[in-house]
């Protein structure tokens, strides 16, 4: 395409720009969304599948059970109906709570499976096209390898998917060694 400046036809320039703009910015609506639950842990973000997220509660009294294994912090009643609370740290490789002050508990349930995690506090619920996911990064820890299935960009830099049934099994498949302390 030519342009002409002169003979009057120089707002043809602006205009080309903005409509080609405005092609640019349109979005695929008929693309699959996706909603996440964005929570903290530490300095680092992951996220849930929001279908996969039961609620969000604020940090009560946790009963602490004798005998569990360390990854269970303890149990909490919600609506009358008892829910294990799970340190989401030790499957991600971090350092684990050594006394729980404060955070948020995250009620997850898949396929039959239920379940509480701690977390230091939730940070947005977000809706976004599918193609915003990326696969996982390749300097994942090993323990993160296991359960992080993508990762898109956050405002404070990457957050993790995490794949809630992976975590769950894991706690179901989690051998109980006594825990007295």
């Amino acid at each position: 395409m030519s342009w002409q400046v002169e003979g009057g036809n120089s707002d043809r320039i602006p205009k080309e720009i903005n409509r080609r703009r405005q092609r640019a910015e349109i979005i695929d609506v008929a693309e699959k969304q996706l909603g996440l639950v964005v929570m903290q842990l530490s300095s680092a973000h992951f996220a849930f599948p929001i279908e996969q997220v039961v609620q969000v509660l604020p940090v009560q009294p946790i009963s602490h059970l004798p005998g569990t294994p360390k990854h269970v912090v303890g149990m909490i009643q919600v609506r009358g109906v008892v829910e294990s609370v799970v340190d989401l740290r030790h499957f991600l490789g971090m350092t684990p709570l050594k006394k729980v002050e404060r955070g948020q508990v995250l009620l997850l349930s898949a396929h039959g499976l239920r379940t509480g995690v701690l977390i230091d506090g939730m940070r947005d619920i977000i809706h976004l096209p599918v193609s915003a996911i990326h696969p996982p990064g390749a300097d994942l820890s090993e323990a993160l390898q296991e359960i992080v299935v993508g990762e898109l960009s956050g405002q404070e830099g990457p957050v993790h998917l995490l794949n809630v049934e992976m975590i769950l099994q894991k706690i179901s498949d989690f051998q109980v060694t006594p825990n007295f302390g």
